[in-house]
């Protein structure tokens, strides 16, 4: 006859004999894994004692923590049976295997050893907290319980979204609510045109971009309905579009403090500095900013102002100061003196223009030239050629020709106004007193 059950048991006694411990007899071989009626030590003799069901070691004590469980075998010994859920070896508590080998809550164990069930973490499988839909528990006995994010959320449970990440369909702390790339979320929601805002977790809306507006910001303004918009200028309306919106407020740093430049935008950063070095010499204040609202590079507003001469700004505001310009506008030595919208030139003798760039023609304008004299124009002025007896600018000067003794023979000069005569003595005529009288002839 065969007794499976004892030709087991030996096999156990055999091994715990080696190991040096005794095995006391058992009443019974029905009970599989016993041995009736021995005691075997660890020389494997017998002292026909009998009498127990226990697996001794050499000093006659169980392993520790080990105990029968009531069918077959030991609880503890590192063998796993088939009406145990587990056997670990040991008789701890907190390890998975409890003390009657049964599984702990939160582990499971099999052949290889005990660990966390899915949902449970760290050395004694605590139950993770909840992650939500869009997070996962670090799990595992190297696991801290802690909630893994998708790509877009964040939180300590994953129910906020990450920056650069707008909340749709309620957030991803409602259900069925998710968390969409702001890029993708104002093409999707906002025309493009906008920035789609949750505010204080109310339902999601669009806030538009200047010159857009409705609900999701597919309407463009008409910003030159306002006849005053431009003043003088004319008002063309156009497509908006924020193409370094980054640019268009003041440049601070951590602390606060202006700083000069736009690091996120170097098109638009050189379009603004060329206009005005200030920007980028000494700092990024809010006359650059709005300098950048009205450059191309770094925004094209929905309007724009086409301003007359003499005016500029974005609503053409600002008069134009050109007598600041180098070189001035006024030519020919003459002084510029600005006015709203435009300037004047205080143009000296001789010029005329709105840049006094214009030589005048005095002798045909003025007739300058008297008493005889011929005028010559110019550059600037004229020239009069006075006949001799006549003197000045324009020949209004007579000549005193008695300075230069033109009376001959001791005549007397007498100056007139253009002329001169000489009183001759006796004896002498002519214009001069030149002339000698023949008074010869005059007896005759």
């Amino acid at each position: 006859m065969s007794y499976p059950g004892l030709n087991r048991a030996l096999v156990v006694v055999a091994v715990l004999m080696f190991a040096g411990w005794t095995v006391s007899g058992c009443e019974t071989i029905e009970i599989e894994g016993e041995v009736d009626g021995l005691t075997i030590d660890g020389n494997g003799g017998s002292d026909g004692k009998g009498g127990g069901d226990a697996v001794n070691k050499p000093d006659g004590t169980l392993p520790d923590g080990a105990k029968f469980d009531g069918l077959s075998g030991l609880c503890g010994d590192g063998i796993l049976e088939d009406h145990e859920g587990c056997d670990d070896g040991n008789g701890e508590t907190g390890d998975g295997c409890d003390l009657n080998c049964d599984v702990e809550p939160g582990w499971f164990c099999d052949d290889g050893g005990c660990a966390c069930e899915a949902g449970h973490f760290g050395p004694a499988c605590t139950p993770c907290g909840d992650c939500g839909v869009y997070g996962a528990c670090d799990e595992g006995l190297e696991g801290d319980g802690t909630c893994g994010c998708e790509p877009g959320y964040t939180g300590e449970d994953c129910r906020a979204c990450d920056e650069g990440y707008a909340p749709v369909d309620g957030g991803p702390w409602a259900d069925g609510g998710w968390c969409m790339l702001n890029d993708e979320c104002a093409d999707t929601y906002c025309s493009s045109n906008g920035w789609c805002v949750y505010p204080d977790e109310g339902p999601l809306v669009c806030e538009c971009a200047d010159g857009w507006e409705d609900e999701d910001c597919s309407v463009n303004t008409d910003e030159c309905a306002d006849e005053t918009l431009c003043g003088a200028g004319i008002c063309v309306d156009q497509k908006a579009m924020a193409v370094a919106p980054e640019c268009l407020s003041e440049q601070v740093d951590e602390e606060g403090f202006l700083i000069p430049g736009c690091a996120a935008s170097e098109a638009c950063e050189t379009a603004v500095c060329d206009e005005n070095p200030f920007c980028c010499d000494t700092e990024w204040d809010l006359v650059c900013a709005e300098l950048a609202w009205a450059t191309t590079q770094c925004n094209v507003p929905g309007y724009q102002c086409e301003c007359p001469t003499g005016w500029s700004g974005m609503h053409c505001e600002e008069n134009v100061d050109e007598c600041s310009w180098d070189p001035s506008p006024c030519q020919n030595g003459s002084e510029c003196v600005d006015t709203d919208g435009s300037y004047e030139c205080s143009c000296p003798n001789g010029w005329e223009g709105l840049n006094c760039e214009i030589d005048i023609d005095e002798c045909a304008a003025f007739l300058p030239c008297i008493n005889g004299g011929e005028c010559e124009n110019s550059v600037g002025g004229y020239i009069c050629s006075c006949p001799p007896e006549w003197a000045g600018q324009d020949c209004e000067l007579d000549v005193n020709e008695c300075d230069q003794d033109p009376c001959q023979n001791d005549g007397v000069c007498d100056n007139h106004i253009g002329d001169y005569t000489c009183e001759c003595p006796a004896g002498w005529t002519g214009k001069n007193c030149e002339v000698d009288v023949d008074e010869c002839a005059m007896l005759i």
